[in-house]
């Protein structure tokens, strides 16, 4: 059989010279029926004769009598019913492609479901099965759509929705409408379809089949993490199953990697990829065959390279992206934008050039009218007619704004705005807020928060755009809330979207109008798209999606567009004088206290004072990012080190202080004891409380705290007794930290404290621990900080198994009011300076009201040493009804220096690694 498929591929397309290398070994083939590798063959076999008789006169009649006689054959050696109906499924695409689809349906009905409805009513499981493999057949048949719901009809009359033909076309269906851009349709079939599968077709290939479809609805629909989980129970399924399924095996792999690549979790991806191919290599046979669908794993690691901005990464996606045709939709939409986008960013013209080609292609052949992504085709035309400019720009955010596919939508209106920037801002700074209600609903559902950092490292240049217009338009409390919106999207934890701060940045009066303009004309737009929809089926039966014209969609985008347009054109008006006020949903700020928030841009630092009464100043300063990179980075080495003198320490810290807080001091309220710091990228890693004025630490005259997004409603808070747990021992991946044990032991002084050190500490403990609602928790352990993400970032417990940062945030940390972590990095941001990673930020976004952590790598006795004083100071507090506040931080700090003044231990190394965070 090997070299009768090594003859066949030495002629691809001759009909002829395939079934001359074939046939001979037909026998064998059949008597091997059950293996996938003989089943491939006599598939290949058939559709060639196949191709030959569609070349005859009486092609139809040919093709029938060839399909009856695999429906009769019920010889010593009958084929296996799921290659059976394979191969009549492939004949009757070949009989419907020489009749029409009426007749081809008749002889279905006729040959096969007639028959097969009368076995299955009479309680023949087989004929059950039988009629789901062919049903089965049709999977990913996008023209077939109409004939396969007309089919749905007529099962639903006779059959159970349990029943495993029933459960086939429910998966059938779905691709069908999920690549059809309608994947609230898909998820309404294949979800409950799923959970009938499990039911009753437990541990079957059916069920395995069912739960695929679903997975790739799930990651459609944004819900990532959950799409992963259920392929990975897939991919398990096929691992284990005899015999063989290398197909099937190698897709699970594929789909996984394109998953992991979604999340943003590279090293996965790759792991992935090098399981399908390994499904390749082990086929056999089908070699060959595997490694063409496995295009998508090597489609995803091209992608994944290039977001860890490997060398010649642009071009080794090309080349792969090289290797699809027209037909491999489901591969070309995300990787060509992301191509595309890449080259821009790299301003390569050659490769931007064959990007928009590309795109244009895919576009031209499957996006149908008023289809979410003919808005890239819009976008596109935009760039090649600078006349029809902003009527594209339009005709995208219109089909946007739908609501069908909010990130195309925010695509839209970024492009639409950055047009607008310099002669109409204040229409440039409505549709940038519009893109942050998208970019917000496009990311509700989203269930991994690397997918959510992946696409704000595309947004955020955009979002500091509009930070900067508000800046310059004097719109300062609409910068101060876009930037809180930047660092709560970053920062945010999946499956919290309810109870993080405030959302997007508020709308203004003239805003709203314009807003709620567009929203109409998407709903009226897409109330057409919806009716639509049969008569667009229909045509893309016959010809590709893209190469539907429909002139009642054309005149509903036209329509909509105007209706936008002339929305614009009144905000444009409008906003010729001064911009009215927002509403101000801000935290309110008591009397003493006040906020200062940074933004740091390339060539400059904004920020903005806020004081009690409600007054916002601006201060400019003259100092770029890489300059406060340079400072900060210099100033935290010498204040990591025990050894580097003091003197060393006061100087870095007065320069930092006369740049970034004096020229800000002097406009502080007399009465202002308490300061709430919105700190922007690098200004993440800098412990504010070291920086020095000439005479004392900045933590000596103030109580500092450190803004992070968090619950707005938190119900009802914790009453519980302290929880403390620590790791002392050497185990697991850290050494020894014996001071530990001073720290859980200080917390005793607290009646009814639950403690738990070394073997003691494990996920369990820690879990009920959390189920019985103290109100204060303390962690001493070893923490792991990775750039790779959540997944590979860690909490090391007692026992010497880890926590990932994603399993610590899923605990119930609700209601905690004070949380003290006391392990290495613990409040520090990832390395680009989000805070997305830290420990500090997950817990607030769980729950926990207050955060105190750590800015450095902490050593064991100074560490224990510091906390014990902490608590010291705490020692006539009720932790259970306490409502902390970074003063407890900032009298502790007082204290240890009024203590210290003069030793060893007034070095801010051994006092200022904490931060406050609320």
């Amino acid at each position: 059989m090997s070299e009768a498929a090594t003859r066949m591929r030495a002629r691809p397309g001759d009909a002829n010279a395939c079934v001359q290398a074939l046939a001979p070994v037909e026998t064998l083939a059949a008597r091997r029926a059950n293996d996938e590798q003989a089943a491939w063959l006599l598939l290949a076999l058939h559709g060639c004769r196949a191709m030959q008789l569609k070349t005859q006169p009486d092609a139809a009649a040919q093709l029938r009598r060839l399909g009856n006689g695999l429906l009769s054959a019920e010889g010593a050696n009958p084929l296996p019913a799921e290659l059976r109906m394979r191969l009549v499924a492939t004949l009757w695409l070949h009989l419907r492609a020489v009749t029409t689809a009426d007749e081809a349906a008749a002889w279905l009905g006729q040959r096969v479901l007639a028959p097969a409805m009368a076995r299955i009513q009479a309680g023949d499981r087989p004929a059950e099965l039988a009629l789901a493999h062919l049903i089965e057949s049709f999977y990913g048949h996008q023209p077939l759509l109409p004939d396969m719901e007309a089919l749905n009809g007529q099962l639903l009359q006779q059959l159970d929705h349990s029943a495993a033909p029933m459960l086939a076309m429910a998966r059938v269906l779905s691709v069908a409408y999920r690549r059809a851009d309608r994947p609230e349709r898909a998820l309404a079939l294949i979800e409950p379809a799923y959970h009938r599968a499990a039911k009753a077709w437990p541990g079957t290939d059916l069920l395995a089949w069912i739960e695929s479809e679903r997975a790739l609805v799930l990651d459609h629909t944004g819900r990532v993490q959950e799409a992963a989980e259920s392929q990975q129970r897939v991919a398990d399924y096929w691992a284990i199953r005899q015999p063989r399924h290398w197909m099937r095996g190698a897709r699970a792999e594929y789909n996984l990697a394109s998953q992991q690549l979604s999340l943003g979790r590279y090293e996965a991806v790759m792991r992935h990829a090098d399981r399908a191919e390994a499904w390749a290599l082990d086929a056999g046979l089908l070699a060959d065959q595997v490694r063409t669908e496995n295009i998508t794993a090597r489609v995803s690691r091209a992608v994944a390279m290039l977001r860890l901005g490997r060398p010649q990464a642009l071009q080794a996606l090309r080349e792969v992206l090289m290797e699809l045709d027209a037909s491999d939709f489901f591969l070309q939409s995300q990787a060509l934008e992301e191509f595309f986008v890449a080259a821009e960013q790299q301003d390569d013209q050659d490769m931007i050039a064959w990007g928009r080609q590309a795109l244009q292609r895919f576009l031209d052949h499957w996006t149908a009218p008023l289809q979410s992504d003919r808005g890239l085709a819009h976008l596109l035309q935009a760039r090649r007619e600078p006349a029809r400019a902003e009527t594209a720009r339009l005709q995208a955010v219109a089909l946007g704004s739908m609501g069908r596919d909010h990130a195309v939508e925010a695509l839209a209106l970024v492009e639409a705005a950055a047009a607008r920037t310099d002669t109409a801002p204040h229409v440039a700074i409505a549709m940038y807020k519009r893109m942050c209600r998208a970019l917000h609903r496009a990311r509700a559902d989203m269930s991994s928060s690397e997918l959510i950092r992946a696409s704000m490292s595309r947004y955020e240049p955009h979002l500091r755009r509009l930070i900067a217009l508000l800046l310059d338009q004097g719109r300062l409390t609409e910068a101060d809330q876009t930037l809180a919106f930047l660092q709560e999207e970053a920062l945010y934890e999946p499956g919290r979207r309810q109870s993080v701060m405030r959302g997007p940045p508020s709308l203004n009066p003239a805003e709203r109008r314009w807003d709620q303009a567009v929203d109409q004309a998407g709903a009226a737009l897409l109330k057409q798209a919806l009716a639509l929809e049969p008569e667009i089926d229909r045509l893309t039966a016959q010809q590709p999606a893209g190469s539907v014209r429909l002139a009642a969609a054309d005149e509903a985008l036209t329509q909509a567009t105007q209706r936008i347009a002339a929305a614009t054109d009144q905000l444009r008006a409008e906003g010729r004088g001064r911009a009215p006020p927002v509403d101000e949903p801000q935290d309110r700020l008591r009397a003493g206290q006040a906020q200062l928030s940074y933004i740091v841009s390339e060539q400059r630092t904004d920020v903005l004072l806020r004081s009690a009464s409600g007054a916002t100043r601006r201060i400019q300063l003259p100092l770029s990012r890489a300059q406060l990179a340079r400072q900060i980075q210099e100033f935290r080495r010498s204040l990591e080190r025990p050894d580097s003198t003091l003197e060393d320490v006061l100087r870095q810290a007065q320069v930092l202080h006369r740049q970034l807080l004096a020229p800000l001091l002097r406009h502080l309220p007399a009465d202002v004891r308490e300061l709430q710091l919105r700190s922007d990228g690098v200004l993440r890693y800098l412990p504010f409380a070291a920086l020095h004025d000439g005479r004392n630490f900045l933590a000596e005259r103030l109580s500092l705290s450190q803004r992070s997004p968090g619950v707005v409603s938190p119900g009802e808070l914790n009453h519980g007794a302290p929880l403390g747990l620590g790791h002392a021992a050497a185990l697991g991946r850290g050494g020894a930290l014996p001071a530990v044990s001073r720290e859980i032991d200080s917390l005793r002084r607290w009646p009814g404290a639950t403690l738990r050190l070394d073997a003691a500490f494990d996920a369990e403990a820690l879990r009920a621990g959390l189920a019985a609602r103290p109100a204060f928790v303390h962690l001493a352990s070893h923490f792991n900080l990775d750039p790779a993400g959540d997944a590979a970032t860690y909490l090391q417990l007692g026992n010497g198994q880890v926590l990932s940062l994603s399993e610590l945030a899923r605990l119930p940390w609700r209601g905690v009011r004070l949380a003290l972590l006391s392990a290495c990095e613990t409040g520090l941001p990832d390395h680009d300076g989000r805070g997305a990673s830290s420990l500090a930020g997950a817990l607030r976004l769980a729950g926990v009201q207050q955060v105190m952590a750590t800015h450095w790598r902490i050593a064991d006795t100074a560490a224990a040493d510091w906390v014990t004083a902490f608590y010291a100071g705490l020692a006539d507090t009720d932790l259970r009804q306490a409502h902390p506040s970074a003063t407890w931080l900032a009298a502790a700090q007082r204290r240890w220096l009024d203590a210290h003044r003069g030793s060893a231990l007034e070095h801010p190394h051994y006092w200022a690694a904490y931060t406050w965070f609320d």
